[in-house]
């Protein structure tokens, strides 16, 4: 019972650092005025890592 806690807490720091590393380029996406159907097709890009 114990192991299934730390594998599913490890996992959600992946998925914390992923998600992370993704919004940072969307907000310089955004910074630099990329084309709204761009910022659409990265924001799934987030979107599926979250879930």
């Amino acid at each position: 019972m114990l192991s299934n806690k730390l594998d599913s807490s490890s996992n959600a720091i992946i998925v914390h650092k992923k998600a992370n590393q993704r919004l940072y380029f969307l907000r310089k996406l955004e910074n630099l005025r990329v084309d709204k159907t761009i910022m659409m097709f990265y924001q799934s890009l987030i979107q599926s890592v979250l879930l």
